[in-house]
């Protein structure tokens, strides 16, 4: 299972031109009966992912859903079909269904398994352009009503309607409702990236602190663009010329100085992204 350290997290590894990349959306550990709902016959959802979360064009091979629960379900929940879609819609509305676009994958019989984890399923290749938004579609009819029940993450999306459900066990598909309960999800994709990445930003300690403990660590958050790794330039020259390790740290966002800071001493650092395309330029020394 992977750690949830931000809201979008991007897993990657290098073949030429092209990277594989998990896209995580959502931190949230509230659960609810979405997208899988094996509590009543039929069930739909649709739920929007921002062009600005997902954060690159590329092909979709597999999406997964985070299933919270721990009870030893293994019964299948009838068939279930997922369909995305590009739409230049940020805010879901409206009273009736919509699209749902492009049928990725119909599976009958999903064995939901002990739960506690990411459900990975692999879809049909889904060519996604990184400019539009992304509506996720799921249908489920047939599913039996079997205890134990699943139940799945979901993070609040505040005041903005970004998912719509519905559930029925007579009516198919069933009449929907808006909702601001929007489940977690990671899309993996295969994108293509031509640029170096993107400058992080800073974590802690903040830009010109004082009274910093000794054993500080120091802290920057992970950048855009498709890193591979972070260059760490730290020292007490201004601006600093010392690279950490000779090379770079590797795809880290932490280092912890060695030996411990001094008093009365101020310290420069600058953090430099890298990928198979060049460094990052511009970043600020702080």
């Amino acid at each position: 299972m992977r750690k949830l350290f931000t809201l979008l997290i991007f897993t990657l590894f290098w073949a030429g031109s092209s990277w594989g990349a998990s896209v995580t959306i959502g931190t949230g550990t509230s659960t609810g009966r979405y997208p899988l709902n094996d509590y009543f016959a039929h069930s739909s959802s649709q739920s929007l992912y921002l062009a600005s979360e997902i954060g690159a064009s590329g092909t979709i091979t597999n999406i997964r859903w985070y299933r919270n629960d721990v009870g030893a379900n293994s019964n299948a929940i009838g068939t279930t079909e997922i369909w995305l879609m590009e739409t230049p819609n940020s805010v879901l509305t409206g009273t009736t269904w919509e699209g749902p676009g492009t049928l990725v994958a119909t599976i009958s019989n999903i064995d939901l398994g002990a739960g506690g984890g990411w459900l990975d399923i692999p879809i049909n290749s889904f060519v996604y352009n990184g400019t539009d938004n992304l509506l996720v579609s799921v249908r489920t009819q047939n599913a039996p009503y079997t205890p134990p029940h699943s139940y799945w993450r979901y993070t609040s999306t505040s005041t903005a309607y970004l998912m719509r459900a519905g559930n029925s066990d007579t009516q198919n598909p069933p009449t929907l409702y808006l909702s601001y309960s929007r489940p977690n999800i990671q899309l993996e994709m295969i994108v293509v990236v031509n640029d170096p990445p993107n400058c992080t930003s800073l974590l802690s300690p903040a830009d010109n602190a004082t009274n910093v403990l000794s054993t500080a660590t120091l802290n920057w958050a992970e950048a855009g663009g498709f890193p591979t790794g972070y260059k760490l330039y730290f020292g007490t020259d201004n601006p600093p010329t010392n690279l950490v390790n000779g090379t770079d740290l590797g795809n880290v966002t932490t280092y912890d100085p060695t030996p411990d800071l001094s008093y009365n001493t101020p310290y420069y650092w600058k953090v430099v992204p890298y990928n198979a395309n060049g460094d990052a330029t511009g970043c600020a020394t702080w």
